[in-house]
């Protein structure tokens, strides 16, 4: 995933770009491209800068330890004034989540992107099965969301009525 550029409209230049970058991660993690899930939040109509991303990956891949949730909840944010995390153990496994968002692009709109991941032994199709029946996860995410919009809302008008 990457923050501060949202790679949206820049059509098949965009779709190459994020071609490459999965090509390339691919190639740096020991998989095949198609198991790269690509995530991009920020600014539209513009392509991933491949070659900074190219020159990055060696140094992230590195750094990728159980213990950086903070450091990937921070690396996400954008508007955001908190990283978003959310832990649980269920049964010796971890769940844990990241999420960001939900900025105010205009006074009806909000973006939100949110992240899952877990050290549990779940098979492929359980996976897969919940995804195509819209398990609780985006429920619960959309009300964090909701709840992230009301606190970044009151956060900024807190802010306004400081300085008038």
């Amino acid at each position: 995933m990457n923050s501060g550029n949202a790679n949206a409209a820049t059509g098949d230049a965009g779709m190459q770009a994020a071609q490459q970058c999965a090509e390339l991660l691919a190639r740096e993690v020991g998989c095949e491209p198609k198991e790269i899930l690509l995530a991009s939040t920020g600014v539209i109509g513009r392509t991933l800068p491949v070659d900074r991303i190219r020159a990055s990956i060696p140094s992230l891949v590195s750094g990728l330890l159980p213990t950086n949730i903070e450091l990937l909840a921070q690396g996400i944010m954008t508007t955001d004034t908190v990283p978003k995390i959310a832990s649980v153990e269920v049964s010796g496994a971890e769940i844990a989540g990241v999420a960001k968002g939900a900025g105010m692009i205009h006074p009806d709109m909000a973006t939100m992107l949110s992240f899952v991941m877990t050290d549990a032994a779940v098979p492929h199709a359980a996976v897969s099965d919940a995804q195509v029946r819209g398990e609780e996860l985006p429920a619960i995410g959309l009300r964090a969301a909701a709840e992230d919009v009301r606190f970044e809302a009151r956060v900024r008008r807190e802010q306004r009525e400081r300085v008038e």
